[in-house]
């Protein structure tokens, strides 16, 4: 049985961010609520001898990234250590995260975060198969019914899945997550949601990860808006884990890339970053296929051997024209032709 919450309990709530921070307020909560403020699927995520060293490449790659300040950023950072160097004032400590590959990687970054604090106990999960965002306040805690102590078994398999997402081992790390998904395993999504991170590696048929995949299937009909292009994508997810910007990156990069396989933004992200006009320039752009978009679908031919890479996945930086790839036959990577 979980120890009953009273008054006289300090709780600190651990989320994804602000959407679920607001629906937690609306519902009454009163506790701290600290939101976990970074999109880990993006750009490089290394192995790092220090929180603080990690924190600084982070901030780095979302300010690089999402053409944001870096100081900003750095700054939200250290609001997270500055609540983390108190833990002690939290009798309680409650993650509440989703299924989807945004939050389970955030997960493991919290669980990394509460070992280097030597925080092991009065730890506890709520692991919801839904939006916390998306809830009303009236039902956004009904997820509690769920919430775990945190176990070793717990903090094992997170520990093990972060070294492998950030040493760039990408064998190991679909060995890993297949792993997950065939075993019995108290981090359930997190299998799922590891291999999903790795389908969006350059694929074996057409040099394209599964999300600029997609994109161009949706856009082989009649070309579309890119924000009514988002929703059609975020429809095919079985877990939907992409923000809008990192969405319009993805259009950015098949947009800009020498050989385009699209065409039609209004603006380039870093534009559509610097003002709420570009941003919407950007949203309403009407995308169409270009004639290699076209050949990319049919089969005839390869993104990547035409534009080359030069990407962060994790740990991994893919770079040149044979990086590791993606199977989607087999759902598994495949290692480049000169290793």
């Amino acid at each position: 049985m979980l120890p009953a919450l009273n008054s006289s309990t300090t709780r600190l709530i651990i989320t994804n961010g602000d959407s679920a921070l607001h629906q937690f307020r609306e519902a009454g909560v009163q506790d701290a609520i600290l939101p976990w403020r970074d999109v880990l699927h993006e750009g490089r995520v290394p192995l790092c001898d220090t929180r603080a060293e990690f924190h600084g490449i982070r901030a780095s790659e979302i300010g690089r990234l999402f053409h944001q300040p870096e100081s900003e950023v750095a700054a939200g950072f250290a609001e997270r250590d500055r609540v983390f160097a108190n833990l002690e004032d939290h009798e309680r400590i409650e993650i509440w995260l989703e299924h989807d590959l945004y939050d389970q990687l955030q997960l493991l970054d919290i669980l990394d975060a509460l070992e280097d604090a030597e925080r092991g106990t009065g730890v506890y999960l709520v692991q919801a198969d839904d939006y916390l965002g998306t809830q009303s306040p009236g039902e956004v805690l009904r997820f509690a019914e769920n919430m775990q102590p945190v176990s070793l078994q717990m903090r094992h398999e997170a520990a093990q899945a972060w070294k492998f997402f950030r040493a760039g081992d990408c064998r190991a790390l679909a060995a890993f997550a297949h792993g997950l998904t065939q075993d019995l395993t108290t981090l359930p999504w997190l299998g799922p949601a590891l291999l999903r991170f790795l389908a969006e590696l350059p694929d074996t048929a057409s040099g394209l990860g599964r999300t600029q995949r997609w994109c161009l299937e949706e856009l082989a009909g009649a070309p579309m808006p890119a924000g009514k292009l988002f929703g059609a994508i975020c429809a095919r997810e079985d877990a939907m884990f992409m923000g809008d910007l990192s969405f319009f990156r993805v259009l950015d990069t098949l947009a800009s890339a020498p050989a385009p396989a699209i065409t039609g933004l209004a603006s380039t992200l870093r534009e559509a970053c610097a003002s709420e006009d570009a941003y919407r320039a950007f949203a309403q752009s009407d995308i169409a296929l270009t004639d290699f978009g076209r050949a990319l679908l049919a089969g005839e031919a390869d993104f990547i051997a035409e534009n080359s890479i030069d990407q962060w996945f994790g740990g991994y930086r893919a770079s040149g024209n044979d990086p590791w790839r993606w199977d989607e036959a087999s759902l598994n990577v495949r290692a480049p032709k000169e290793a």
